[in-house]
């Protein structure tokens, strides 16, 4: 198969990386691929871990990767688009998503597995890159929160996801409240076909202990976007537009949190954002 413009499909085929990035399997593991493709990552993943379910959404990969991954296989292949998959049920086993192309249930190839196996799982991907900043919203937001997730992304926007302060963006910000973020080895334009126009990286995202629950979470996030809605002003001007708010008030706030009235949403941590929403009053909690 050629890949698609149109999916974002930029195939890895450097055997190292494979390697390198199968290398972060946890042998007892479940893993959730995302983007199986041609099945070169999925081939590795499967030789460590105990079993692997592979979504793909182009559903011209299919044939082939059936054929790759017999049903006797640890490997499942799944139809499904990662954007409109329910993840904990597909991991639980309660449920499967539906195939784009029937209106069946997908299936996996080994029915007996019990809730205990998945205890333990991983997410892994070479994602699209045009997608990757809503792929990874949705994957911090799952409960039950996976041990570990290791994604091929651009190197620009890895970069972006594990900014320190003084560089936050929306999506470190939701990343920063779920756990910790690193890149863990850079990869060449060269280890695909076709090779794309950037460089990419691999990261690990790993979850907190201690970390929020969602609806918390989400009213942090909903605060961090009005906070970001305009790069070029302060913190406290974007929320002066807010119907909702003054800008007194989150300047007040502000200094409550020892941070300078003029400061901008990318200056505060994720532990800053935490005290801010809980400094709010609850009639403007959003």
């Amino acid at each position: 198969m050629f890949p698609k413009k149109s999916f974002s499909q930029n195939f890895l085929r450097d055997e190292s990386v494979l390697r390198k990035i199968a290398e972060e399997v946890n042998p007892s593991d479940t893993i959730l691929e995302i983007g199986a493709g041609e099945g070169a990552l999925t081939e590795e993943l499967g030789k460590r871990a105990r079993n692997v379910i592979a979504l793909e959404f182009d559903r011209e990969l299919i044939p082939g990767l059936l054929r790759r991954f017999p049903l006797s296989s640890n490997v499942s292949i799944i139809e499904a688009d990662i954007l409109h998959t329910d993840i904990p049920s597909l991991i639980d086993q309660k449920e499967l998503p539906i195939s784009p192309s029937s209106s069946s249930p997908s299936k996996i190839s080994s029915e007996s597995r019990s809730k205990s196996e998945f205890r333990q799982w991983s997410i892994f991907g070479n994602i699209p890159y045009g997608i990757t900043g809503k792929i990874i919203r949705l994957l911090v937001a799952l409960n039950p929160a996976p041990d570990k997730i290791i994604l091929m992304v651009q190197k620009e926007v890895a970069e972006r996801i594990v900014a320190k302060d003084g560089k936050q963006s929306l999506l470190s910000l939701s990343v920063a409240l779920f756990g910790h973020a690193e890149i863990l080895f850079t990869v060449s334009r060269n280890a695909f076909f076709p090779a794309p126009e950037v460089e990419s990286a691999v990261i690990r995202i790993t979850p907190s202990p201690g970390r929020l629950q969602n609806e918390t979470r989400e009213r942090i996030l909903r605060l961090a976007k009005i906070g970001f809605a305009s790069k070029r002003k302060t913190l406290a001007n974007n929320f002066a537009t807010h119907p909702e708010f003054s800008k007194e008030t989150i300047e007040r706030i502000l200094e409550h949190i020892s941070k300078p009235k003029n400061a901008r949403a990318e200056e505060l941590s994720a532990e800053e954002w935490k005290r801010l929403q809980r400094s709010i009053p609850t009639a403007h909690n959003p």
